[in-house]
């Protein structure tokens, strides 16, 4: 490695370059109230039972609403699907679905079209 990691700024720059997934994890309160929030810390935990752990900062806007929900939906981007991580990101939470492509899952949360996978999710734990 070239690079040598000084500081907060320093580790952001070198973690930048780090490939990695990207997720919006998405719920809903009712059927024409869903939120999301893009989200790159996913990972899998287990297939027997199937988990997985999703990490998300206790300073997000959305943080308290999504702990709140029962059910969620981590969809997994497509590599085209940039603008709708950007959007996911930045823009004002009750902003991020309008326009967007979706469906209301089995569960009730919210499945972003051309996604390359969805997971509906039921909560087992929070940490």
């Amino acid at each position: 490695m070239d690079q040598h990691v000084d500081g907060k700024a320093s580790l952001r720059e070198v973690m930048s370059s780090y490939p990695t997934g990207v997720t919006v994890v998405a719920a809903s309160e009712r059927a024409d109230a869903p939120f999301g929030l893009t989200v790159n810390s996913f990972t899998s935990l287990s297939l027997n039972p199937p988990l997985i752990l999703v990490c998300i900062g206790q300073t997000s806007t959305l943080h308290d609403r999504l702990i709140a929900s029962d059910n969620f939906s981590v969809n997994i981007l497509a590599g085209n699907q940039g603008a709708v991580a950007d959007r996911f990101a930045s823009e004002p939470s009750r902003e991020r679905f309008e326009g967007a492509a979706w469906q209301v899952g089995t569960l009730g949360v919210p499945l972003i079209d051309g996604a390359t996978a969805w997971l509906e999710c039921s909560r087992y734990e929070l940490l």
